[in-house]
């Protein structure tokens, strides 16, 4: 079994070799030591790095592993078997085995991929030599009588995935030999919904995306690596639109030292919260979960009383983010923190915050984005030191200085909105660093909570 799953490893590695190139994301450090008026001038403290391993479970050593979901309503997953018995383990969020079964008659030479249905009760395999997505009861592995015949054209169907965020029940498979994803609707029946070529090689691991948003509503998950790395080294977010240039690299698998992961799942997390990624280490035989504090939650202020920031009366949703349908209206308030003096800079960056982009400001806690940087797109800032924070400007176009808070901002209050500069799919990182007697910092100075803004 170990010398026949090592030889089936290693052709459907042969299958999938193409390339794909990625970038290295930087952490950048923030040095605004002017930003406000203080004598005194302190480290920034450590910028984290990326996710870690926060739990592993390692199942029998000849388990070749191969794809994963997470079982809807609950906190479990499950991890399918290639070979013979086609065994499913079942485990939850802290890497704790809670049960297992075979698949009944699973008639193929291998069985690659799992997909919880849209029931939540039943599941998806691939018998490829049959060519064939057969579902099985979660929990027993009997057949439930459904099964999806494979699209033609596909060489070597790998790992799949049910969108959720999809009406009906969207079923999405990737094949590893030609790097392509396609999507069928299995209520519905008919041609692949759409087929998307990733680029890429190693390509072995399908999943939901937690949070769409971040990447213009983009839907699935794709692991890939190149061939130069040598292993699966990033997850990148996609869907039938194809991908977004800047959601490549959703997730750095290098901390999981895998070589070949074969399958993940993607899941938010509350503790820490963000988001967390179970990634199947076929190699080993075991399942790692890697926790990645959402970047937009790592930039949330630490002071207390500083949830001062709200667009349309609102500080967001339980992801502090607000949707803003173009059609409407905006405004953006700030309040003044208790011990405040009304003093405070805005600044609006396109975009949702990145591991690149969040900044520690010195002693006052992490930025989503750098307030010396320029990046900004709107600045409102009557607090001064307009060569470190920015002048206001809104777009580029100068505009007058914020009065004291409690205020509206003067160039983000639009009856009718500016859709030129504020299009709909867009979006916006509003954060605020007001004066604060009652602050933690020296510097008498706290960040503001941070809302992404939607338009819709």
């Amino acid at each position: 079994m170990g010398m026949l799953r090592t030889f089936s490893v290693s052709i459907l590695i042969t299958l999938a070799f193409t390339c794909l190139s990625s970038a290295t994301a930087v952490a950048q450090r923030d040095a605004a030591a002017e930003a406000f008026d203080s004598p005194i001038r302190l480290e920034s403290r450590p910028f984290d790095a990326g996710p870690t391993i926060a739990c592993s479970l390692a199942l029998p050593p000849n388990a070749a592993l191969f794809g994963t979901d997470k079982i809807q309503g609950t906190s479990d997953f499950v991890t399918n078997e290639l070979f013979s018995p086609f065994r499913v383990f079942r485990y939850d969020q802290q890497c704790a085995l809670v049960s297992s079964w075979a698949t009944q008659s699973a008639a193929g030479v291998t069985s690659t991929g799992i997909a919880i249905s849209a029931t939540g009760t039943d599941y998806w395999n691939v018998d490829f030599a049959n060519a064939v997505i057969v579902e099985y009861s979660l929990g027993s592995g009997v057949p439930t009588g459904r099964s999806v015949p494979l699209p033609t054209g596909l060489l070597v169907i790998g790992p799949i995935i049910v969108d959720d965020h999809q009406p009906g029940e969207v079923l999405c498979m990737e094949d590893i030999a030609l790097d392509v994803v396609a999507c069928v609707d299995v209520i519905a029946g008919g041609p692949p919904l759409c087929s998307i070529a990733m680029g890429g090689t190693f390509g072995n691991g399908l999943s939901d995306a937690v949070f769409p948003d971040d990447c213009s509503g983009k839907t699935l998950l794709a692991s890939s690596g190149t061939i130069t790395e040598g292993q699966v080294a990033r997850v990148g977010q996609f869907d039938c639109a194809g991908t977004d240039p800047a959601c490549t690299q959703r997730w750095d698998l290098t901390p999981a030292g895998s070589t070949f992961v074969n399958g993940i799942a993607e899941f938010a997390s509350t503790t820490p919260a963000g988001r967390s990624l179970m990634a199947i280490d076929n190699v080993t035989s075991t399942v790692l979960r890697l926790d990645d504090p959402s970047d937009l939650r790592s930039c949330q202020g630490g002071d207390p009383d500083m949830q001062i920031l709200f667009v349309n009366g609102s500080s967001g949703d339980t992801n502090f983010r607000v949707d803003v349908a173009v059609a409407n209206t905006l405004s953006v308030g700030v309040q003044r923190p208790p011990a405040g003096n009304g003093r405070f800079v805005h600044h609006m960056n396109v975009g949702e915050p990145r591991r690149t982009t969040v900044t520690p400001l010195l002693d006052l806690g992490d930025a989503c984005f750098s307030f010396q940087s320029g990046s900004a797109v709107v600045v409102e800032n009557n607090v001064g030191k307009t060569n470190v924070i920015g002048a206001s400007n809104y777009f580029g176009t100068s505009i007058p200085d914020p009065g004291k808070a409690p205020t509206f901002l003067g160039s983000l209050s639009q009856p009718q909105i500016d859709v030129v500069n504020l299009s709909a799919g867009a979006m916006f990182t509003h954060q605020i660093v007001a004066k604060n007697a009652a602050s933690s910092s020296a510097r008498g100075a706290s960040l503001s909570n941070a809302v992404l803004m939607t338009m819709r």
